[in-house]
């Protein structure tokens, strides 16, 4: 006798939570390749919907951005430029090549962010992008197996930590 009362409180409180907020949407994360004079930036954004605008987000740099009115949402990149738009890929990948100018010159920067519009809503990390010297060597990426680490699970970089101490591991076993 005492089970119903208990099966039917677990039921109604399982009923009440169809009525709460929507779950958050998939996070949007944005990459970028190198930025070397004369060759090609590759922004790339994923965790979007199959088929939804992307629109990538250039700026002068990273923080309080404008609210601009057809994104519907604030952005986290100042002085934006107009944004450009890409679809994202059955995978929900959506890319943008950027050709830097040859003369632009090496420390400088740029910040990008991409944004999923209403009504999906899904607003990117922002990212600053230093320009390299082409003698520098290509970066690479690694997951971050560190259980610990605030990045657990995302592509790391050491250009993810210019101007800051990082320590990089390297281990092998078989």
């Amino acid at each position: 006798m005492s089970r119903a009362p208990v099966l039917l409180l677990a039921l109604a409180a399982c009923d009440a939570g169809l009525d709460g907020p929507a779950p958050p949407p998939p996070t949007l994360t944005l990459t970028a390749s190198d930025a070397i004079p004369g060759q090609v930036l590759h922004l790339e954004a994923s965790g979007a919907p199959a088929g939804a605008s992307v629109w990538f987000v250039r700026g002068a740099d990273v923080g309080p951005g404008p609210c601009p009115r057809p994104l519907g949402f604030c952005v986290d990149v100042t002085a934006p430029l107009a944004p450009t738009a890409a679809v994202a890929d059955g995978a929900g990948v959506a890319t943008l090549d950027i050709t830097l100018p040859a003369g632009v010159p090496v420390g400088a920067h740029a910040a990008f962010q991409a944004v999923v519009g209403r009504p999906v809503g899904q607003v990117s990390n922002a990212l600053e992008v230093p320009v390299l010297d082409p003698a520098v060597k290509p970066d690479f990426h690694l997951v971050d197996v560190n259980v610990n680490s605030a990045r657990h699970g995302d592509l790391v970089s050491p250009r993810d930590y210019l101007g800051a101490v990082s320590g990089w591991y390297f281990g092998h076993a078989t």
